[in-house]
């Protein structure tokens, strides 16, 4: 059934963007698993990044020990602790930066995915108004064969 002056081009009931909307659904779904495994990521980044700063503070906090030696040990420590917690702070970014991108990528797709739903409802209240119509039209002939029947 090809396209006739004013009327509509849906040429049968089957929806033909399916195929793509049940792909963009499925890689839609896989950038939301995706964004919550970045940001669990950047929780545990956060939280690793929070115990090793308060490692910090507990080394910064004991007395440190009299002599030469025991005052380099404690202090080589304490440099080591803060790079170590500066270094886990510098993750910890870095996660949350590489969530928000993926949340970006999810945001994206999830727009995408919308759009082709709204085309779907479209094509279905195009098909559901054209049965409609049909049905109307052969009502609309049986009573006019019946009324005549009747004359």
């Amino acid at each position: 059934m090809g396209s006739v002056a004013g009327r509509s081009n849906v040429s049968d009931r089957r929806f033909r963007l399916a195929a793509v909307l049940r792909v963009r659904r499925l890689q839609e779904d896989a950038t939301r698993q995706r964004v919550l495994l970045a940001d669990l990521r950047t929780q545990t980044a956060r939280e690793d990044a929070n115990r090793k700063e308060s490692s910090v503070r507990a080394v910064a906090k004991r007395d440190a020990p009299r002599g030469a030696p025991g005052f380099v040990a404690a202090r080589s420590q304490l440099l080591v602790s803060a790079a170590d917690a500066r270094a886990a702070h510098h993750l910890a970014l870095a996660t949350a930066i590489a969530a928000a991108g993926e949340r970006d990528t999810w945001t994206t797709q999830r727009q995408q995915v919308d759009v082709l739903e709204a085309l779907e409802e479209r094509h279905r209240d195009i098909v559901r108004r054209r049965d409609t119509r049909r049905e109307q039209r052969d009502a609309d002939e049986q009573a006019l064969v019946s009324w005549r029947r009747t004359r």
